[in-house]
């Protein structure tokens, strides 16, 4: 048995200790996915998502749609997860859809860990941003500043989590807003599985803040803070 089929073991054995430790589902987003996931995805299912979109998940996010689940019944058919918790493959992927969603994930990763307002401002003004645009460039220049990025999760209003397919941060998650109210926040872990895994004994130790929706988290509300209307 490789690490990341001990791992995602050890993921699913967790999920069921966070759901009895969160029995009123208190913690941010849980009333919505109550902890549950569906089904793992089918290889092909990926496969073709993959064939698609023109891209190539990363191994831990792959192996956790193959080994855990693959959404749910929660918002935009989440399933268990940080914030409102995270889409499964073929669902609504939240912050860009269709055609948009193909065209953005194929373009470079342009977004690092630890950028400062400086930098994000400089690069906002870097992809035509701070300017007047019309429909058409704008939605190119979004699709730019978030290229290479694969939503998986809503935060709430604007703000999403998301992976990143491709550059030197391939695999890591991103915490962002797409209307862009500051930069984009990295969580330090190396991969999928290690973030998700992280959030699952948060709950389980009591860590995260219990609340109505639009009350954050210790660890990933830092920044990206928002009334959650859904």
């Amino acid at each position: 048995m490789n690490d990341t089929t001990q791992q995602t073991r050890r993921i699913l054995a967790k999920l069921a200790q966070a759901k009895a430790a969160d029995p009123k589902l208190e913690v941010f987003g849980s009333n919505t996915h109550g902890y549950a996931l569906h089904a793992p995805a089918k290889p092909q299912a990926l496969n073709d998502f993959e064939a698609r979109l023109a891209i190539t998940l990363p191994t831990a996010y792959r192996q956790f749609l193959l080994d855990v689940g693959n959404g749910g019944n929660g918002s935009n058919s989440s399933g268990a997860g940080p914030f409102y918790g995270v889409y499964g493959i073929g669902n609504s992927m939240g912050a860009m859809q269709g055609d948009s969603l193909a065209k953005a994930v194929a373009k470079p990763c342009v977004l690092s860990p630890g950028m400062s307002p400086a930098d994000w401002d400089a690069l906002v003004a870097h992809v035509g941003l701070d300017g007047k645009l019309d429909d058409e460039a704008y939605d190119q220049a979004v699709d730019t500043l978030f290229g290479g990025l694969l939503p998986i999760g809503s935060q709430g209003c604007s703000m999403y989590h998301g992976v990143v397919l491709n550059g030197p941060y391939r695999g890591r998650v991103v915490n962002f807003d797409m209307e862009r109210s500051g930069p984009p926040v990295f969580a330090f872990e190396p991969d999928f599985l290690a973030w998700y895994e992280r959030w699952l004994d948060e709950v389980i130790a009591g860590d995260l803040q219990r609340g109505p929706p639009g009350s954050a988290t210790r660890a990933e509300g830092r920044k990206l803070r928002c009334s959650a209307a859904g």
